[in-house]
């Protein structure tokens, strides 16, 4: 079997402190190695406030200088609507010796089965669930990680910015620079 890589697929619309600590545990508690941050074009139900060329700018900020960790423009260049089990075949078709994981919270594994070909994708991947206090479901496809409750999420971000609150300690100082130099969420 070749590497080991999880993928924390989203938004990122901004990535904050709490994208990292999942990636983190993943990184440390499931021996992938290797994190790699997938931005999406769309997701179709929403349309992200920032560019996907400012979100994946703002990701490459935030994991500069991990050396375990990165990001990668896939969905991106495919652009329009995607999904998890498109990107998963295109990093199989490239890398077919891999063993992926993807790394998702505990809201996101409750509602798995809505996903397109979900039964297929789980036939690829693992999936590393970060969870904070409630129990996620049992399946051998999911490998539990426990994480903290922090309390941040991105349109919490995009929220204060708007109201000219700060964000400092929310999301990477380099993110928030970007975002002021940017005028990104105002």
């Amino acid at each position: 079997m070749g590497r080991r890589i999880g993928i924390l697929g989203g938004a990122f619309d901004p990535p904050h402190i709490g994208h990292l600590i999942l990636a983190e545990a993943a990184y440390r508690e499931c021996g992938v190695d290797e994190v790699v941050f997938v931005p999406y074009y769309s997701s179709g139900d929403k349309q992200p406030a920032a560019s996907p060329k400012d979100r994946l700018e703002m990701i490459r900020l935030s994991v500069k200088g991990i050396d375990y960790f990165s990001c990668s423009d896939i969905e991106i260049k495919r652009g329009g609507k995607t999904y998890t089990i498109d990107t998963v075949n295109e990093i199989l078709r490239k890398e077919p010796d891999c063993q992926l994981f993807w790394i998702i919270g505990s809201d996101s594994a409750r509602g798995l089965t809505s996903w397109k070909e979900w039964e297929n994708l789980i036939k690829l991947v693992r999936f590393i669930v970060g969870y904070r206090q409630e129990p996620i479901p049992e399946k051998d496809y999911f490998i539990p990680v426990s994480i903290p409750y922090i309390g941040i999420s991105s349109s919490e971000v995009r929220r204060r910015l708007r109201e000219g609150n700060s964000v400092r300690f929310m999301i990477p100082e380099a993110v928030r620079e970007y975002i002021i130099k940017r005028g990104l969420y105002r």
